[in-house]
């Protein structure tokens, strides 16, 4: 009884405290927060109780989630280390503030500042063009996490796609144009390379092309699979549909890969973008851009060898949205990474921080042949086979560490011989030796040499040796 008593009076001294508070178990699971805590995060203390924290910055399904992932600690706190890192909680305006955590026997104790960190205190604080900071300088796991809140609270609403994650210039670009696409519903041709996240840049467009009741479908077409008549099919049923449910604006056509659509699909696609009435959105993708003859506009001649024909070009290029290899981003690497890492902790119970150094120069320096989709795979290999909370060079998949041993010992350049000229040096060296060892005479020299004394004096001559 008096056990009891004392854990009331330690309750009631903790609700009573102005410093939030809270403590998860040792899988990361809230089993109290002070009133404090609560209110700080907009939220009754009895709904953050129970609430499982996962190590990731992206979004959350509702208001609870967001909360638990945005006070979640730095999982080296769960290996039984004690150390500082910040906490956030809000929506699309989020708050910040210090937490120091303590390893407890069986959990963690957070004690958060007074008052909410100051914008010069959080490092990646600003991603628009003029103030980015560069994460080619070896930003550590938390540095990354930091950069991935922010990406969350100034773009993530919007772009919450994984292949439009990045800082530099050519993504910055790409959002633009997406965005601009959203609004104005122009046709949109999206090309890059194989795994660069086409469909993924299409899914947001359709996405941010309207309100959440009332958007269209999105409907993707493999035009690889394809042929004319379910082409025809597809778009009539799509026009249908948007129809009998009076939605507004109407749905989206995603034909992914047009440039393998067939010539007979190509000219029925061609009659219905020729339509005034057609108020379907279409959005194609690719993987080169296309190719514009201006003595071909009006030529409507297609092979299966020509590609997309002309017209169809012309017709689906009123935005064009070019998506640059991963080779090409190296600097957005390491925050892609880390966003992925982020995302395998979703589902997992054991929660990992991020990569080492190490790591990371082995993941920047690799040539991504299959782009964002490569990265993906590469990642998800090394979360599973990680045994501390970090991900380790030696956890990432044999192909990238064939590939850095190949970077270390480039093959050999081989120089080409020159038969001639080889001949002619070998021949010189075997005169000037003969004639050393007969000290200038030149018939013990051609005697040595095999040859008569007047074919020596011709090749004297012809080599220039005739000082000799």
């Amino acid at each position: 009884m008096g056990r009891l008593r004392s854990s009331r009076r330690l309750l009631h001294f903790l609700d009573e405290q102005r410093r939030p508070l809270y403590v998860l178990d040792e899988q990361g699971q809230i089993i109290y927060c002070n009133t404090a805590c609560a209110e700080w995060c907009g939220l009754e203390a009895e709904n953050l109780i129970g609430a499982h924290c996962r190590y990731h910055a992206g979004a959350a399904e509702n208001a609870v989630d967001s909360a638990a992932a945005g006070l979640c600690p730095p999982p080296e706190v769960f290996s039984g280390s004690s150390l500082s890192a910040s906490v956030v909680c809000g929506g699309e305006n989020k708050r910040r503030r210090r937490a120091q955590f303590f390893w407890l026997a069986e959990g963690i104790l957070a004690v958060l500042d007074f008052d909410d960190a100051t914008l010069e205190n959080t490092p990646f604080e600003n991603t628009n063009a003029e103030s980015s900071s560069s994460l080619a300088q070896a930003p550590d796991s938390r540095e990354l996490h930091e950069a991935l809140r922010n990406f969350t609270t100034n773009w993530r609403r919007k772009f919450h796609r994984r292949g439009l994650i990045g800082e530099c210039l050519a993504m910055q670009r790409v959002r633009w144009q997406v965005e601009a696409a959203a609004k104005s519903r122009a046709r949109v041709v999206i090309f890059g390379p194989r795994g660069s996240g086409r469909e993924h840049v299409a899914r947001t467009i359709h996405a941010l092309s309207g309100a959440d009741d009332s958007i269209g479908p999105f409907v993707p077409l493999d035009c690889r699979l394809i042929d004319a008549e379910i082409l025809q099919s597809s778009i009539l049923a799509l026009s249908r549909r948007c129809q009998e449910l009076d939605i507004s604006p109407a749905g989206v056509l995603a034909l992914l890969d047009i440039d393998e659509l067939s010539a007979e699909a190509q000219s029925e696609l061609a009659g219905f973008l020729e339509l005034g009435s057609f108020d379907m959105q279409i959005i194609a993708t690719a993987r080169e851009p296309f190719s514009f003859r201006q003595d071909d506009r009006q030529d409507d001649r297609q092979d299966d060898r020509q590609g997309v024909r002309p017209d169809v070009q012309h017709a689906l290029s009123a935005v064009v949205i070019g998506l640059p290899p991963l080779s090409q981003r190296p600097d957005d690497i390491p925050l892609l990474a880390q966003y992925f890492l982020e995302e395998n902790n979703r589902g997992q119970n054991r929660q990992l921080s991020g990569f080492s150094d190490e790591a990371l120069d082995f993941l920047t320096a690799y040539p991504w042949p299959e782009n964002i989709d490569e990265l993906v795979s590469a990642v998800e290999h090394a979360c599973h086979n990680a045994e501390d909370r970090q991900v380790g060079a030696a956890n990432l998949p044999d192909k990238i560490h064939v590939a850095r041993h190949a970077m270390a010992h480039p093959p050999r350049k081989v120089e080409a011989i020159v038969l001639d000229d080889y001949l002619q040096n070998v021949e010189t060296e075997l005169v000037r030796r003969a004639l050393a060892a007969s000290k200038g005479n030149k018939t013990k020299a051609a005697k040595l040499l095999g040859v008569s004394r007047a074919r020596l004096h011709r090749r004297i001559e012809h080599l220039g040796l005739g000082d000799l």
